[in-house]
C-alpha cells in the first residue's frame, strides 16, 4: 500500500513549497505553457543593468521562471540544466530571459520570462563541473538532478529517484512513513519529466558512461574525476602493477570503448551507448515498505519500482571458459529493480543475465573466466587463454599508502579472442579472507585491450552471504 497525496496537502505539511533548492521548486505542474505570459507586465519591470542578446546556460537545476521579478509571482515555466536562455535584462537579482526549449521540448515560440541570476552561468556544466567541490568543499544540493539533465540516462534517473525518498519528505511526513509502515508519495513534476525525457529515447555516449582508467597513466577515459570512479580501488590496481605485469597491447579486435562491455559494464545506459540506439523503457509497480535481512525502509525510485528496459537490438554476451571455449547468449532487455532489503544475499560471483543461449555454442558448465557484451555474435567458439603466475608485493593499507609490503602471488590470464596473436583481454585474480566472514573468497581485476592501451574495465568478486 502507498499513501499518495496531493500536492496541496504536501504543501500544507511542509509549509513551503520544497525541500529542494529554492530555485529548483516543484510547485507547479511542468505543463503550463510558457507561451501565456502577458508581456505588458514585463514591461513594468525596467532592468538597472542591460545587456540584451547575452547568451548564457541555466547551471542549477529545474529552475522556476516567473511572471514578475519576485519570489511569489507566479510560475509559468521550468529551465532544465543546461538549457541556453537569452539574457534581455537584469534587475538587481532577476534576470529576464528569452528561451526557446524548455531542455525537454521545443518552444512553438521564444518565451520571456524572470529567473533568478545566480542560477545562470557563461558556460555549459559537464558532469566533471558538478562532481567537483565548491570552494566550501561542498556539492550542489541539486547534483543527481543536475547530473541527469547534462547527460540523462537511467542510471542517473535511478539515482534521482533514490535520493527523493529521503530528501522529499518533511519530517512529519518521514515519521508518518516510518511508524505506519506506508511509503507516502506525491507527484514532482521535475520527476516526470525525467520520465518524459527517457522515453523520448537517449543515447549516451560512452564517455559519460565507461569508468575506465588507462593502465600507463591512470587517467580516466570518460569526463568524470578520477576520484569519483575511487580512488582508492585505483591505488589498490596500482600496487599489483598491470604495467609490468600484463602483456604487451597492440591493437587488435577492439578499436573503440564502446565496441565491448565486461560483464559488471553492461549496463542498459552503456549498451544503449554500444548500440548507438536508445532504449524503450517502461515504469511500473508501486513503492514498498521492505523489512528484510539487515535493515528496513522504502524500496522504490520515488514513485516507481520497477523500469522494464528493451533494447534497440539483441546483444551477445560471451563467456569464456579457463580452458578457453566460448559460450554464446543473445540478450534483449533488461530489468531494473529498486533495491530491496528483503533480499538479502548471495555468496559468489554475480549472476549474469539468462538470455537465449545461441545454438551450436558450448554450454558454459563452471562460472566463467570472464564474460563481455559486444553488438554481435563473433565468429569464435574457442579463444587462446594463457594463464601464469606472478609474485607481487602488496601493501597491509593498500588504500593510504605503502605500509607492510607483503609478497603475494597472484594469476595472469590473457585472452586471445580472435587467435591472432594479440591479447584482447586480461585478468588478474586472487583470494584473500572475506571481510566479514574471514572465509577465503576470490577478486579478479579486468583488463581490456582497446586500440593497443590496456585499460582497467572493473573487477568481480566472489561476494559473502552473511
Amino acid at each position: 500500500m502507498v499513501e499518495f497525496i496531493s500536492r496541496m496537502e504536501h504543501q500544507k505539511l511542509t509549509n513551503s513549497v520544497s525541500t529542494f533548492d529554492p530555485a529548483a521548486s516543484f510547485s507547479t505542474s511542468f505543463g503550463y505553457s510558457p507561451l501565456m505570459l502577458l508581456p505588458a507586465l514585463l514591461t513594468l519591470f525596467p532592468a538597472s543593468v542591460h545587456a540584451a542578446g547575452e547568451q548564457q546556460w541555466v547551471k542549477a537545476s529545474w529552475v522556476d521562471v516567473r511572471i514578475v521579478p519576485a519570489k511569489d509571482a507566479k510560475i509559468i515555466a521550468n529551465l532544465a540544466t543546461n538549457t541556453a536562455v537569452s539574457v534581455e535584462q537584469r534587475k538587481d537579482e532577476w534576470c529576464l530571459v528569452s528561451a526557446t526549449t524548455t531542455g525537454l521540448e521545443p518552444l512553438l515560440k521564444p518565451a520571456k520570462g524572470y529567473i533568478a541570476c545566480n542560477t545562470l552561468g557563461t558556460k555549459k556544466l559537464t558532469l566533471g563541473d558538478v562532481f567537483a567541490p565548491g570552494k566550501d568543499g561542498t556539492t550542489a544540493p541539486d547534483m543527481e538532478k543536475q547530473l541527469f539533465w547534462i547527460a540523462p540516462s537511467l542510471g542517473r534517473f535511478t539515482q534521482v529517484g533514490t535520493h527523493l525518498n529521503y530528501r522529499s519528505l518533511s519530517a512529519e511526513q518521514s515519521h508518518r512513513e516510518k511508524t505506519t509502515r506506508t511509503p507516502v508519495r506525491f507527484e514532482i513534476p521535475e520527476f516526470e519529466a525525467m520520465k518524459k525525457r527517457l522515453m523520448q529515447g537517449v543515447v549516451p555516449l560512452a564517455e559519460q558512461e565507461l569508468s575506465r582508467v588507462n593502465v600507463n597513466t591512470f587517467k580516466a577515459f570518460n569526463s568524470i574525476p578520477a576520484w569519483y570512479i575511487n580512488s582508492e580501488l585505483i591505488n589498490h590496481v596500482k600496487t599489483f602493477e598491470p604495467q609490468k605485469n600484463l602483456p604487451p597491447a597492440k591493437s587488435s579486435l577492439f578499436k573503440r570503448h564502446a565496441d565491448v562491455l565486461l560483464s559488471g559494464e553492461g549496463n542498459a545506459d552503456a549498451i544503449a551507448t554500444m548500440l548507438g540506439q536508445p532504449n524503450s523503457v517502461k515504469f511500473s509497480g508501486k513503492p514498498e515498505w521492505i523489512t528484510g535481512h539487515h535493515d528496513e525502509g522504502v524500496s522504490a525510485f520515488w514513485d516507481i519500482r520497477k523500469i522494464d528496459v528493451k533494447y534497440a537490438n539483441p546483444v551477445a554476451l560471451h563467456s569464456i571458459s579457463h580452458t578457453g571455449f566460448v559460450s554464446a547468449r543473445m540478450i534483449q532487455s533488461n530489468v531494473i529493480m529498486a533495491n530491496s532489503a528483503a533480499e538479502g544475499c548471495a555468496e559468489g560471483y554475480p549472476v549474469l543475465p539468462e538470455g537465449q543461449a545461441v545454438p551450436g555454442y558450448p554450454r558454459s558448465k563452471e562460472y566463467p573466466l570472464v564474460s563481455f557484451f559486444v553488438p554481435r555474435l563473433l565468429a569464435i567458439k574457442k579463444s587462446d587463454v594463457f594463464s601464469r603466475k606472478a609474485p607481487v608485493v602488496v601493501h597491509s593499507d593498500p588504500y593510504s599508502g605503502p605500509k607492510n609490503p607483503q609478497s603475494r602471488s597472484i594469476l595472469i590470464h590473457t585472452l586471445d579472442l580472435d587467435q591472432d596473436g594479440v591479447p584482447d583481454l586480461a585478468i588478474m585474480e586472487w583470494s584473500s579472507p572475506g571481510f566479514v566472514s574471514g572465509s577465503m573468497s576470490s577478486q579478479r581485476y579486468q583488463f581490456v585491450n582497446i586500440a593497443g592501451d590496456w585499460w582497467f574495465a572493473g573487477y568481480e568478486s566472489y561476494g559473502e552471504c552473511t
